[in-house]
């Protein structure tokens, strides 16, 4: 059974943003600048503190998980902390690198600020269906602070308020790509690539076919046309006292009424280019229709 078949049998189906925050949740920065960016970004989004402690709020879990596991490896507090919301131990340091001015001045430093911002109010739309990356923040400094930073790798991003929050939003696929590529979800980047080619390579498919269906169309009602002038020519007796090419492109026209013009050309002896074919049938038309103006007005 494949991965996709077990899981639908489960009923468990991921929502693409839930994937893009599973797969950041496995990214552990390394270096201890970065450990604290990507701290302070969880903890601007989603954090309180006060005198006793630092506390996240909301119930995910996972990224309870990391956070804790960050900041026991940036203070060097080792024990399992279980299902506490709060730490006391390290607080007041905590503090102090939450306030340090250069805290996100390096590029690393800016994306594991990102990626925790993200992973603490960040959403992101399935690309299958459009394209938007959003991180809900409190404030507008919150928020002018995320878009700062995104803006710095190049980002055209905004801020919109939606009730008592404000909103830093991209709204290109290109950026989203960029952002998700910055923050360390490579995968889902690819997939969201991979879904841009398929659109991208359906929409082509879907412009030729109605591009085909067009000139299909215009072909039918062009050929329509032709087999009306032909055979009113026909039964009014004119077309026998015209010239013999003009009766032979008649004749092909009348026994091949779906062929194009291109084709239509080949078919005759000596064969002519299209333009060749082309100029027999609109003078074939002319005639006809000359020929009906005549009998009007008799």
């Amino acid at each position: 059974m494949s991965d996709f078949e077990e899981t639908k049998e489960k009923g468990i189906f991921k929502s693409y943003a839930s994937k893009v925050k599973e797969e950041l949740c496995a990214v552990m920065p390394e270096a201890r600048h970065c450990v604290l960016a990507e701290l302070s970004g969880i903890y601007d989004l989603c954090g309180a503190h006060g005198s006793d402690g630092a506390e996240l709020k909301g119930d995910n879990e996972e990224l309870r998980k990391k956070f804790f596991t960050l900041y026991g490896k940036a203070f060097k507090i080792s024990g399992d902390f279980g299902k506490s919301k709060k730490i006391k131990e390290g607080f007041e340091n905590f503090q102090k690198a939450l306030r340090h001015p250069q805290l996100t001045e390096r590029t690393c430093c800016r994306r594991a600020y990102l990626r925790g911002a993200f992973l603490a109010a960040g959403s992101v739309s399935d690309p299958k269906k459009s394209y938007h990356l959003e991180i809900v923040c409190r404030s507008r400094d919150t928020a002018e602070k995320v878009c700062g930073l995104l803006r710095k790798s190049g980002l055209s991003a905004k801020i919109v308020q939606r009730k008592k929050a404000f909103v830093a939003y991209l709204k290109e696929g290109d950026e989203i790509e960029q952002a998700l590529g910055e923050m360390g979800a490579g995968r889902s980047l690819m997939d969201m690539v991979n879904e841009q080619i398929y659109h991208e390579i359906r929409e082509d498919i879907n412009r030729r076919v109605n591009c085909e269906t067009a000139n299909l169309k215009k072909t039918i009602v062009s050929s329509v046309r032709q087999l009306e002038d032909i055979r009113f020519l026909q039964e009014s007796g004119r077309l026998s006292g015209m010239k013999p090419a003009l009766r032979q492109m008649a004749l092909l026209r009348l026994e091949n009424p779906e062929a194009t013009i291109s084709e239509l050309g080949r078919m005759a002896d000596p064969p002519v280019g299209k333009s060749g074919a082309n100029h027999r049938l609109r003078k074939l038309s002319e005639a006809a229709e000359a020929a009906r103006e005549g009998s009007s007005n008799l």
